[in-house]
């Protein structure tokens, strides 16, 4: 099965030391539907061909809507047009080893209906003009579009660091159907220095024709030490070297 899929993460390189994310570090989470560039293949970068109310589904950072809470378990996202809860979940969380880390992010349909029912099928229109035909998924809101309503608000991970793997597992009624490894695309701005940041989307073909109403993508990441600390690690390097002599 061909499973067109969309993905971008992006980090930066600023901070040092250990995961500072707790169980209270919150993220935003958003959906919304966007537009494929015919001439790449890829999302549109025109801000109009993408709109955020167009999903239904995304978090506020007001009561009486929360911004979820990094491993906090499945959050359900707000309808905006309805003024209540969709039922659309994030779930966000990771686990860390010394300078290892993955970070698991998961978006589910709470029913198991299929995400086309966020929409109620068809084209819809964005404010450009253009028919929608692609659904993205953010953590972080990487692409800084949609504030006030969809702030800027990544993971914390408080130390540069620098992509090592991932995967991507696709689910429907049925129960998991595509396990593949990916390799995000880079290109997006990261608006905060040492925060984790997430984009992916999935064309209506695909929806459509696999009926998937979960994805659930697990990133592989790794701690780079800051330069003073390598300047550290010499400097104690070297006074070992000297004792033994």
């Amino acid at each position: 099965m061909n499973v067109k899929y969309l993905g971008i993460a992006v980090s930066v390189v600023v901070g040092a030391g250990s995961f500072a994310a707790t169980a209270q570090d919150t993220y935003t989470a958003g959906v919304a539907m966007g537009r494929l560039d015919p001439s790449t293949g890829l999302p549109s970068i025109d801000p109009n061909d993408v709109g955020v109310l167009a999903g239904g589904a995304y978090t506020l950072p007001n009561p009486p809507f929360t911004t979820p809470v990094v491993n906090a378990g499945q959050t359900f996202l707000a309808d905006v047009p309805n003024s209540g809860l969709s039922d659309l979940y994030s779930d966000v969380g990771y686990v860390a080893s010394g300078n290892l880390g993955t970070v698991y992010i998961e978006y589910g349909m709470g029913s198991g209906n299929v995400f086309t029912s966020l929409w109620g099928g068809g084209s819809p229109v964005l404010p450009s003009g253009n028919f929608a035909d692609l659904l993205m998924f953010d953590v972080g809101n990487a692409t800084g579009s949609g504030a006030p309503l969809f702030p800027i608000d990544g993971v914390d991970i408080g130390s540069e660091w620098v992509f090592s793997s991932a995967r991507q597992r696709l689910y429907n009624a049925g129960g998991m159907f595509s396990d593949t490894a990916f390799t995000p695309l880079a290109g997006l701005p990261q608006p905060v220095a040492t925060h984790f940041y997430f984009a992916g989307g999935f064309d209506f073909g695909t929806l459509n024709a696999t009926d998937m109403n979960k994805v659930v993508w697990e990133i592989e990441i790794e701690l780079v030490p800051a330069p003073g600390a390598l300047a550290l690690i010499g400097i104690a390097g070297l006074a070992g070297r000297r004792r033994r002599r």
